[in-house]
């Protein structure tokens, strides 16, 4: 008896639970814009990047693991060696990082930024930044990556060979 009681019980506990994380209120939890969001995902920022192409016209670039590589690589050195540029002191350029990490490309671009807590204002900054505006709406890129590290946020842009 006490073990239907149990069975009951838990089948009861999982049926609320349950629903409450199938419902639509769920649902819109989990679908609230990036852009309200403090803190989010890199793929918060890509989703806004595929959204600024998209309304120019452009085909959405699909995220790459090894460009997601290459500018978190990118983020920590700056973080690890205090520097905010492009080139690092040594003359180390972007595109190294991008081949470091294995990425075979034709074209490749780099963004910048350091401090953004929120993807929407990060987000709005590039594109108000007319190179950093021409690296999102390049056509001839076909694949992005997005790294973070500490107070740096780094996206890889590039098209394969």
């Amino acid at each position: 008896m006490i073990n239907k009681i149990l069975i009951a019980f838990t089948w009861l506990v999982i049926g609320l639970f349950g629903g409450f994380y199938g419902s639509n209120y769920y649902y819109r939890i989990v679908q609230v814009d990036p852009a309200y969001i403090e803190v989010s995902s890199d793929t918060d920022m890509i989703r806004l990047i595929n959204k600024t192409r998209t309304e120019a016209g452009l085909p959405e670039l699909i995220e790459n693991e090894l460009l997601d590589k290459s500018a978190r690589a990118k983020a920590c050195d700056m973080r690890d060696r205090k520097y905010f540029e492009h080139v690092s002191p040594e003359g180390v350029e972007p595109w190294k990082f991008i081949v470091a990490a294995g990425y075979k490309y034709y074209d490749a671009g780099e963004n910048i930024a350091m401090s953004y807590t929120s993807t929407k204002k990060l987000a709005e900054a590039y594109m108000n930044s007319p190179e950093h505006r021409d690296n999102i709406l390049d056509d001839r890129y076909t694949e992005i990556g997005v790294g973070n590290c500490g107070i740096y946020q780094v996206e890889h842009f590039g098209s394969r060979k």
